[in-house]
């Protein structure tokens, strides 16, 4: 068992992107079905096992939110099936610790 099969529960692996951070900025870049935009207004990738982000949710109308984004990272760079890089979500949601920042605002 190679080391991707070992921590693959809730992990999603690929083969390593050229630009890390800009892909990770990507997936928090989008405008979902509600269409709210979200976009990534600053991120930090720490020690190569953690990107922090602050991700800015707009509309519809004035209403702004700003979230904070956690994901733990994993490089493995011999994995057989040229699964190199993988990632691993974590939500406001998911317990105290995991908790950057979150703040709420209407501009005007």
């Amino acid at each position: 068992m190679h080391q991707a099969e070992e921590i693959a529960v809730g992990w999603t692996f690929l083969p390593k992107p050229d630009q890390v951070k800009g892909y990770l900025e990507g997936l928090g870049t989008f405008t979902g079905a509600d269409g709210r935009v979200r976009r990534v207004i600053a991120s930090a990738l720490v020690q190569r096992v953690e990107w922090y982000a602050a991700m800015e949710i707009v509309g519809p109308g004035p209403r702004r939110e700003v979230v904070g984004l956690v994901f733990l990272i994993k490089f493995v760079p011999k994995a057989p099936d040229g699964y190199t890089f993988g990632y691993k979500d974590m939500s406001e949601t998911m317990g105290r610790s995991s908790v950057v920042a979150r703040s709420t605002s209407s501009t005007s």
